[in-house]
């Protein structure tokens, strides 16, 4: 189950890992939701933010025990499909 707390967790290492690499927390986005049939799309040359997220997600399972890499990787993609949004 996951809580503020673990998002906060999340979003804060996202954030770090953005300013540590000098890019904005939308740099990670890696799919986007097609507008008429709301599939998502992978978009091109993104396999060095894949592999940072995987990274990020296999510490934070680390930090975040009792949630799985599966949960963690969904609060990741929310939160960067979230700044993306904003």
């Amino acid at each position: 189950m996951t809580n503020s707390i673990h998002t906060a967790i999340v979003a804060n290492a996202v954030d770090k890992e953005a300013e540590r690499l000098g890019k904005p927390v939308s740099w990670f986005r890696y799919a986007t939701k097609h507008s008429k049939s709301e599939r998502y799309r992978f978009l091109s040359h993104k396999e060095a933010q894949i592999e940072i997220l995987e990274r990020l997600a296999l510490h934070l399972k680390g930090k975040l025990p009792e949630l799985t890499t599966g949960q963690i990787v969904d609060m990741i993609a929310d939160y960067v499909n979230a700044v993306y949004q904003s």
